[in-house]
């Protein structure tokens, strides 16, 4: 059988000239690393991805047959485009949803731009031993409990796995959403986890130490997943999978013309079917090696003693599964804090981890890094760990992400409760005006703009959302520790509705 790769290249070679577009014509490569020969746009022969009835129909079969779903979609706008296509597919505009808090800003941005209202649903807050607060899992009972007060609700949006790893009971909550009176469809952002559930758990002495079962094997209508984020593609690839019938596939092929682009990579296609081509090929044998080093690893970090690096065994403080590939290494019991654990991993042991927080450092994992890779940084984190202080051996009470806001002090791990006053759409559409952080007026505002660290891209604030108290302590807090970039329109303050 051949890849998308293979009838890329043979059209390539056919000798056909390409009086159109690309303008390189596959002739002039000013990088020759570049995979000119293959970028080429949609005539005979290389089918269009937007009616796709040709060798892109077939790598998408090929990538549903994989992942079990009814319907497979390339995405060479990553899971953002997916995000926005799904919502707006799934739902009529103006319509309500039930949406998880600690959704990606794509979720927020598709609510806005379809006029949605979002009913905020909570995940469960986790305290770890080392006093570290992580967003857990949702509870399903909380999603049953919103559409029972919420009968008008059209859709569920849910995020599983986190960016930290986190993984919600999604084959319950979709039981849940489908056994309604009108079954309600539910689109799962898991952008983070293309590679759960594709070759199942493998046990070790009898200790199960795989990857969990995915969105689509639990029953999801709609799955978004970025392959360049846990497996070999490139940046940008993503995917959308339909099954079931409570969402159209015309519906969702409309939506994915309106939010990706019309000229869609080639090389970034190829770069998916090749993943998918590998994964049929050589992906068993590769997760059983990632796993074992997941495992060993796991195993060698057991005796840090100021470090922590989470496990996912806090099932009963509210967390239903955790991906084991993400290591989230928390230092709640020392007294440096995350943003200065990533600057020293980096630094002085070449080690770029994916995101330093105010208390923890998330390091991801594929089934691309070879052994040495673990070992590096196993040796790395037990050095660190020998030359640190604990708390009470520095004089420390807290790590300094926990001094000026009671709960949820980590931007990128928790969210808050707050009061919502209006729409995304309508605060985003409204007069605004710029609110000092110094003012003491900030507090009860109606916020007119996203407020977020990135990454991983979760708001802190949304639009139409009321600024709670403490908040401008807490902003100044997280600034003053270098947690990454707090993007907001203003550096001096926050847009606001305008009062009159």
């Amino acid at each position: 059988m051949s890849t998308l790769r293979d009838d890329l290249q043979s059209y390539s070679d056919s000798g056909i000239y390409p009086f159109h577009m690309p303008g390189h014509k596959r002739i002039c490569k000013p990088v020759p690393e570049l995979p000119y020969e293959t970028d080429v746009t949609e005539v005979e022969g290389t089918d269009d991805l937007h009616h796709a009835d040709g060798i892109l129909k077939d790598a998408m079969d090929r990538a549903a047959a994989l992942w079990g779903a009814d319907r497979s979609f390339f995405l060479v706008g990553g899971s953002t485009c997916g995000n926005l296509a799904g919502i707006t597919a799934m739902v009529p505009y103006g319509s309500e949803v039930i949406c998880q808090r600690n959704a990606h800003l794509s979720v927020f941005h598709a609510i806005e731009l379809w006029g949605l209202k979002a009913h905020w649903l909570q995940p469960e807050e986790v305290t770890l031993p080392d006093g570290t607060l992580l967003c857990g899992s949702v509870d399903p009972k909380k999603v049953k409990e919103l559409l029972d007060k919420h009968p008008e609700v059209k859709g569920v949006i849910l995020t599983s796995p986190t960016y930290e790893g986190v993984i919600s009971d999604v084959k319950t909550i979709t039981q849940i959403c489908h056994e309604r009176e009108n079954p309600i469809p539910l689109l799962v952002d898991e952008a983070h986890g293309a590679h759960l559930g594709l070759f199942g758990e493998k046990t070790k002495t009898g200790e199960a130490y795989g990857f969990p079962k995915g969105s689509v094997a639990a029953g999801a209508d709609l799955v978004i997943q970025s392959l360049h984020k846990t497996l070999p593609s490139l940046t940008q690839t993503a995917i959308l999978h339909l099954q079931g019938r409570l969402v159209e596939a015309d519906a969702v092929e409309e939506k994915l013309s309106v939010f990706e682009t019309s000229s869609p990579s080639y090389p970034l296609m190829e770069s998916i079917d090749g993943c998918v081509d590998w994964l049929v090929k050589e992906g068993k044998k590769a997760f059983e090696t990632w796993a074992e080093n997941i495992f060993a690893f796991r195993e060698a970090a057991k005796d840090l003693t100021k470090l922590s690096i989470f496990a996912g065994d806090a099932h009963e403080q509210g967390v239903f599964a955790y991906d084991p590939g993400k290591m989230y290494i928390t230092c709640g019991k020392s007294s440096v804090n995350g943003v200065e654990l990533g600057r020293c991993l980096r630094e002085r042991f070449h080690l770029e981890t994916e995101m330093a927080t105010a208390n923890a450092v998330l390091a991801m994992t594929s089934p691309a890094d070879p052994k040495e890779a673990y070992d590096r940084l196993s040796i790395a984190l037990h050095i660190i760990d020998s030359e640190l202080e604990t708390k009470a051996e520095s004089g420390s009470e807290m790590n300094p992400a926990t001094r000026s806001f009671p709960a949820n002090t980590d931007a990128s791990t928790a969210v808050d409760t707050v009061d919502t006053a209006i729409t995304i759409a309508e605060a985003m559409r409204g007069p605004k005006e710029e609110i000092s952080l110094q003012d003491p007026a900030l507090e009860g505002r109606t916020i007119a703009e996203y407020l977020f660290c990135y990454p991983p891209g979760i708001p802190l604030l949304v639009p139409g959302e009321v600024v709670p108290a403490g908040f401008a302590d807490r902003i100044k807090t997280l600034e003053e520790q270098g947690h990454m970039e707090i993007r907001r329109k203003r550096q001096d303050g926050i847009l606001c509705r305008k009062q009159y």
